[in-house]
């Protein structure tokens, strides 16, 4: 089993990213989301504004990145624990292992037709 590339508390390893995510959540968390094909960048952006859901969804989420990159869950608890307490930070650590670049934007409405 992988490990992550970052610590939970390693926010700031990477100061852009760390900007990024405190000022644009919903945009880092929607990059995940589609780098791990759980969701459109639009869609995984806009779950985490619906109360209760979005809980819900960064667990998923989080779950999603552990899956792909082989790393073993902790306990169930302590997941929800991380999720609910430690939210921006757990999705610095997933951006990190997903190699989610802040200031790139082109993965931005690539599943948008356009006519």
């Amino acid at each position: 089993m992988g490990s992550w590339d970052q610590g939970l508390f390693g926010c700031f390893d990477n100061i852009s990213l760390c900007l990024f995510i405190y000022c644009l959540p919903c945009f880092a968390t929607g990059k995940i989301a589609e780098k791990t094909d759980l969701d459109s960048c639009f869609w995984g952006g806009c779950k985490i504004f619906i109360p209760l859901y979005n809980i819900w969804y960064m667990k998923q989420q989080r779950e999603a990145v552990q899956k792909k990159e082989g790393i073993e869950q902790q306990s169930a608890l302590m997941e929800w624990a991380i999720v609910c307490c430690l939210g921006l930070c757990s999705v610095s650590q997933q951006a990190t292992q997903m190699k989610v670049d802040a200031w790139d934007f082109s993965m931005m409405g690539e599943d948008i037709e356009r006519n």
